[in-house]
């Protein structure tokens, strides 16, 4: 925040004040004695004043700049939600709540268990829908967006798993109910990078981070 020094805010520090410059000077600190014998207007007591309001010019643009850069960061960026933060899309409640990458997964059942080759990995993960909806919504399958290689990929299509606690099977939430169950994606092995987790019907920007999958 710029402080005037003169008593009252002049008008270089007004604006400096409305536009947040980082980096400000009071004109009034700068205005010293042109000539050290005779207190007379002159050439050079002009010249002060013109190099005195440039500075000043050029320092409040500065502000401007390095502000409109950080805004423009703060729009490029949006902050998505992580492991264990909500996420709200139209209908529902969306919260990640474990992350894991594993060869093998032993989901308590023989015959639905899975093991993958060297070339590939799963990707699994806990989440918890809860209906914000005032009627019965459907849950979707979502779908894991990972850039890699300079290359974006989309993995939109979960492993169909027959064990309790796992997949969605077209099921159906009522109004402020919740369901906890697991998605495993199979992904390529060579395939890192951080991870996304966008829930079915979601908006294209309403994604959680899952964290970097190695």
């Amino acid at each position: 925040m710029a402080v005037c020094l003169v008593g009252e805010m002049c008008i270089f520090c007004g604006l400096a004040a409305f536009i947040g410059s980082p980096v400000y000077i009071c004109p009034s600190l700068l205005e010293i004695p042109m000539s050290t014998t005779a207190n007379r207007p002159g050439k050079k007591s002009g010249i002060g004043k013109v190099i005195l309001i440039v500075t000043v010019i050029i320092i409040i643009v500065i502000g401007v700049i390095v502000n409109i850069g950080r805004n423009k960061d703060a729009v490029s960026k949006p902050a998505y939600p992580t492991v264990g933060q909500i996420l709200k899309t139209g209908h529902f409640e969306v919260t990640v709540n474990k992350v894991e990458v594993v060869q093998s997964l032993n989901t308590g059942s023989v015959v639905a268990d899975i093991t993958v080759g060297d070339d590939s990995k799963l990707l699994v993960f806990n989440v918890t829908y809860k209906n914000i909806d005032a009627e019965s919504r459907l849950i979707a399958d979502g779908e894991i967006h990972i850039s890699y290689n300079g290359k974006d990929y989309n993995f939109d299509r979960p492993e169909t798993i027959l064990a309790d606690g796992y997949g969605l099977f077209m099921q159906h939430l009522k109004p402020d109910s919740a369901k906890t169950f697991n998605q495993v994606y199979l992904l390529p092995k060579e395939v890192t990078g951080i991870a996304y987790y966008m829930p079915g019907r979601a908006e294209k920007e309403q994604k959680i981070v899952l964290g970097e999958i190695k």
